[in-house]
């Protein structure tokens, strides 16, 4: 589908760099893989976000956004299916509300992170 670049070489520094080490996507950030990202998601997930020092995990997309990508693909709920949604490191309104849905209030707002299970 061509969404993501091919990864590249590492960076020396260690941190994630786009297109040098993870594949960049077409949309900004990029996918990184991470192992039990949160107590309630066992197992590898491919993580969509922002660069953000050795993680990946800063925010990049809207609540609207995020939303659209989950219901077109998975349950449309943030907290369980195979995409989730979580707040991104780097901003400080949240992507989830306290009832467990999408925070659309942030509409214009990147504040979302998404993890896809492999």
């Amino acid at each position: 589908a061509q969404l993501i670049s091919a990864p590249g070489k590492l960076p020396d520094s260690g941190n994630v760099k786009f297109g040098h080490g993870a594949p960049a996507a077409r949309i900004g950030g990029g996918i990184t893989v991470s192992y039990n990202p949160q107590p309630d998601m066992p197992g590898h997930w491919y993580l969509l976000g922002a660069e953000n020092g050795e993680k990946g995990d800063g925010a990049i997309l809207t609540p609207q956004q995020a939303m659209t990508l989950d219901k077109q693909a998975d349950n449309g709920d943030p907290n369980s299916g195979r995409i989730r949604a979580t707040k991104g490191a780097g901003t400080t309104a949240e992507c989830v509300t306290n009832d467990g849905l999408y925070n659309t209030k942030s509409s214009n707002e990147r504040v979302c992170i998404l993890y896809f299970k492999f």
